[in-house]
C-alpha cells in the first residue's frame, strides 16, 4: 500500500502498486606506428575529431584529396536554417575521443557501450574525454557522417561526402563500410562549428579538428607536413563538458527493500520489487572514473573521465597546501580565493593557464555517495578537507560552498557562506557549458497535454515539467502535488513506464548555477517550492535519504531526509528518463 499526502498535508489517496566485445576491440586499431605525434598532442586536447588514416589509392596518394572541403560546399547552399541546430541539439550524442599510446592514433565514437568497452578492456587507450557534440539522429538539414573500418590498417575513416562514399566502395574493397557515426550539416549556419580536415601525406591518413585555436596552430607550426584541405562539414557549437553526468557513486550493495531501512544487494529480489530503477541499480551507468594528466602527478592535477574537467590536486603543505583557506570575494584581493586562481595561472599548473573556481554542480560531480566520511575518492582526492569554495553565487554577498563530509542534515549539504568566510578551495579547468539548455517536448504520461516534458541540453535528461499530482495542460501546472514517504515515492515512480525517480546529481542540476535554488521559470512554470526525493541513499545513516530542497529553507540545497512518512519529512517527486 502507498500513502500519498498532497502539499497540503492532507493524506490523498491509497493506491496497490504491481510489482559484441570483439568487434569492437577490432574497431579500435591504430594507423601510423611512427613515434611523430602530431599537432593532437601539440596543444590542448579540447577539440580534436580525428587523426584516422584516409584511403589511399594503389599508388599510395591520398584518395579525393578536397572532396569534401569548400569546393563543393561552395556549390550548395551556403548557411543552414536555424531550425537545423534546434533538431540536432534535441537528438545530441557527445563524441568521445581516445588515444592509443601505441599507434600514436586517435579513436572517436558516439557510442557510450563502445566507450565503456574501450575503458575495460584496452588500457593502452587513454581516455581523454568528449570533444564534440553532434547529431545522433537524422532530420532536415542534416547529413549522415559515414564511418570507415580499413580491414589493412585497423583504423577509421570518416566522411560526409555522397560522393566520397560511393567512391570509395567502388574502388577500395579494404575499407568496410561501419554505416553512420552521427549526423552533421554540410553547410554553416548558427548553432554550428566546422570541423576542418588535413592530410598528411607522408603517413597517408587525415586529421580533423574543431578547434579553430588548433587548427591555427597546425597551419602555422605544422604546414609543411599537414595540408589543410578545407571544412569537411559542421557539428553543433557546444562542446560538451558536463554534459554526461557522473553517477552519485551508490554502489550495487546499496538498495532499499520494502518495509525497511536497510541496505540490501540492488539484484535481488527484495530490491527490486521495490523498485529496479534504485540508484544502485544504476552503478554501471557512467560510473565516477579519474586518471592522471599525462605524466603529471596526481598531487598536482586529476582528469574526470566522464566530464572531461581537470581537477586541481593538492599537497599537505606550501603554496597549494589543502589546509590554506581564502575568502570569496572574487576582486583579486590578497587572500581571496580569486587572488589564488591567478597566481596557479601564472605558474600554468600541469601546463594550463585556464583554471578557475568550480561552480557548485561542478563540485558536486566529485561527490562520492557511496562512501562514509569524507565523500571524496582516497585514491585520487586523498589530500582533502571537508568543504570547498564554489563559484557559484546564492545573493550578492554570498556563495555556495558545497561538504563533502558526514551523513547527517547537519553536515551533507551545499549552503552559502558570506565572502568574507574563510574556507579551501581546489580548482578545475574545462570548458563550462553555454548556449541555450533547455528545449520543450512531447512525452507520453496520462492527462497530460502537449509540450509536457524538458529535454536538458546540458545532461541530456528529459524532464517531466509537472510534480507528480499536477497535470501539464499545455501552458501551466494545474492541481496540487502529491508528497510522498522516500519508499512510496519508489513505488509510484515504478508504475510509470518509462519514467524513474532522479539520483541527487541528476536533481540538482536543475538548481541554475548563477541563482538560488529555484528552476528555470521558463523551463517549469510554476514548480512547488519545495524538498524532492532522489533516489539516492545516505549510506552513513540508511534511514535517510537524500532530497534537494527548490526555494526552501535559505542557503541549504542539498540534504539528507527522514524516509519516514510524511507530511512533517515528506518529498515531492518530478520523474526523469534518458533523453534517448
Amino acid at each position: 500500500m502507498t500513502n500519498i499526502w498532497t502539499t497540503e498535508g492532507k493524506r490523498w489517496g491509497t493506491g496497490i502498486f504491481a510489482m559484441g566485445v570483439a568487434a569492437a576491440m577490432s574497431a579500435c586499431g591504430g594507423g601510423d606506428m611512427s613515434s611523430e605525434e602530431g599537432p593532437s598532442k601539440a596543444v590542448s586536447a579540447r577539440g580534436v575529431v580525428s587523426a584516422q588514416a584516409g584511403p589511399k589509392t594503389a599508388d599510395g596518394s591520398a584518395f579525393a584529396a578536397g572532396t569534401t572541403s569548400e569546393a563543393r560546399l561552395k556549390s550548395v547552399e551556403t548557411t543552414v536554417k536555424p531550425a537545423a541546430s534546434r533538431k540536432a541539439a534535441t537528438s545530441s550524442v557527445t563524441v568521445y575521443r581516445f588515444y592509443n599510446s601505441a599507434t600514436r592514433a586517435h579513436f572517436y565514437t558516439s557510442s557510450e557501450a563502445e566507450k565503456n568497452t574501450v575503458l575495460l578492456n584496452m588500457p593502452f587507450f587513454s581516455y581523454d574525454g568528449a570533444v564534440f557534440t553532434a547529431a545522433g539522429l537524422p532530420d532536415a538539414g542534416l547529413s549522415p557522417v559515414y564511418r570507415f573500418f580499413n580491414r589493412q590498417t585497423g583504423v577509421h575513416f570518416y566522411t560526409i561526402s555522397e560522393t566520397e562514399k560511393d567512391d570509395i566502395l567502388a574502388r577500395l574493397p579494404q575499407f568496410q563500410l561501419d554505416g553512420p557515426a552521427y549526423f552533421a550539416s554540410e553547410v554553416s549556419g548558427s548553432g554550428f562549428i566546422p570541423v576542418h580536415r588535413f592530410y598528411l601525406p607522408a603517413k597517408g591518413y587525415h586529421f580533423y579538428t574543431a578547434s579553430e585555436e588548433e587548427k591555427n596552430h597546425v597551419e602555422a607550426n605544422l604546414g609543411q607536413t599537414y595540408r589543410y584541405e578545407g571544412i569537411g562539414y559542421y557539428v553543433l557549437s557546444e562542446v560538451p563538458r558536463s554534459d554526461k553526468l557522473p553517477h552519485s557513486g551508490v554502489t550495487g550493495a546499496q538498495c532499499y527493500q520494502v518495509g525497511s531501512d536497510d541496505m540490501v544487494d540492488c539484484a535481488s529480489r527484495f530490491a527490486i520489487n521495490l523498485s529496479p530503477q534504485q540508484d544502485g541499480h544504476r552503478s554501471q551507468i557512467r560510473p565516477m572514473s579519474y586518471g592522471q594528466v599525462g605524466a603529471y602527478p596526481i598531487s598536482s592535477c586529476v582528469m574526470d573521465e566522464v566530464t572531461g574537467l581537470v581537477w586541481e590536486g593538492k599537497t599537505n603543505s606550501g603554496e597549494r597546501s589543502v589546509a590554506n583557506t581564502y575568502s570569496n570575494y572574487g576582486d583579486g584581493r590578497v587572500g581571496d580565493a580569486s587572488a589564488y586562481v591567478a597566481r596557479i595561472n601564472q605558474l600554468a599548473l600541469c601546463g594550463f593557464t585556464d583554471w578557475r573556481l568550480p561552480t557548485a554542480g561542478e563540485l558536486l560531480g566529485l561527490m562520492d555517495f557511496g562512501r562514509t566520511g569524507i565523500r571524496l575518492n582516497p585514491t585520487w582526492f586523498g589530500v582533502t578537507v571537508s568543504t570547498y569554495w564554489s563559484a557559484s553565487p546564492v545573493e550578492p554577498w554570498y556563495n555556495k560552498a558545497v561538504h563533502f563530509d558526514g551523513g547527517s542534515i547537519a553536515t551533507l549539504h551545499i549552503n552559502g557562506n558570506s565572502h568574507n568566510s574563510q574556507l579551501a578551495v581546489r580548482l578545475v579547468r574545462g570548458a563550462p557549458f553555454t548556449g541555450a539548455r533547455f528545449a520543450v517536448g512531447t512525452a507520453a504520461y496520462p492527462g497530460d497535454a502537449a509540450n509536457n516534458v524538458v529535454n536538458d541540453l546540458k545532461t541530456g535528461l528529459q524532464w517531466r515539467r509537472c510534480e507528480e499530482g499536477r497535470r501539464w495542460t499545455g501552458t501551466r501546472c494545474l492541481g496540487v502535488m502529491y508528497v510522498f514517504a522516500h519508499q512510496d515515492a519508489l513505488l509510484w515512480a515504478q508504475t510509470m513506464s518509462g519514467w524513474r525517480l532522479p539520483n541527487v546529481k541528476e536533481l540538482h542540476s536543475l538548481i541554475p548555477e548563477n541563482a538560488a535554488y529555484a528552476m528555470d521559470p521558463q523551463a517549469f512554470p510554476g514548480a512547488e517550492p519545495w524538498g524532492y526525493w532522489t533516489s539516492t541513499p545516505n549510506t552513513a545513516s540508511p534511514n535517510r535519504s537524500l532530497q534537494v530542497a527548490f526555494g526552501a529553507p535559505p542557503y541549504i540545497d542539498l540534504a539528507s531526509w527522514s524516509r519516514d512518512a510524511p507530511p512533517d519529512f515528506g518529498g515531492g517527486v518530478r520523474l526523469v528518463k534518458h533523453l534517448q
